[in-house]
């Protein structure tokens, strides 16, 4: 049963995200750069950024200032969501921030961003988002640390997305 709760509240955590994005004027194609290390805050990221059609820029919490300045001006993003150990990274910024605490408490910054999308949704859930129809659709949008000059993005479809899942686990067995 505690599995399936946890799913839940993840699935709920998602869809707040997306709701959250999508009132914040984030349009289908725009990038949200995500910087933290293995928190809440990205597992949600991972689904409710592609759950609202944006663009997921996750960047790398040990790279300098200026090479995820450099990053956030390159891929055009429109939002950060940020882990409050990295905000160091993003001073100087004009791009709207959310900063998570980690705490789950109600009046954690981040937490309360999804209260408002939960909000937002009016509990429309699944229903109230609009699904991406084309496959090879940009999802994600990785950049290389800039060891041989400035970091490089690639971007990742749906598509190549899901081919990858699928062939990690038919080599995982």
């Amino acid at each position: 049963m505690t599995v399936r709760r946890n799913t839940v509240n993840r699935a709920q955590r998602v869809q707040n995200l997306a709701y959250a994005l999508l009132q914040a004027g984030i349009q289908p194609g725009d990038r949200v750069a995500v910087i933290a290390p293995n928190t809440p805050l990205i597992a949600d990221a991972h689904y409710g950024v592609l759950a609202a059609r944006a663009i997921l820029t996750p960047i790398n919490t040990r790279l300098k200032p200026q090479e995820v300045t450099y990053i956030l001006e390159h891929s055009g993003s429109r939002l950060i969501l940020v882990d409050h150990e990295y905000t160091s990274l993003i001073q100087g910024t004009n791009i709207p921030t959310i900063i998570s605490h980690d705490t789950g408490s109600p009046e954690d910054p981040y937490e309360m961003f999804l209260t408002n999308g939960r909000l937002f949704s009016r509990e429309m859930g699944w229903a109230g988002l609009d699904a991406e129809a084309d496959e090879n659709a940009a999802c994600v949008l990785c950049y290389t640390s800039g060891t041989t000059g400035r970091p490089k993005g690639v971007i990742t479809t749906l598509r190549g997305s899901y081919l990858a899942a699928i062939a990690n686990a038919y080599e995982g067995r």
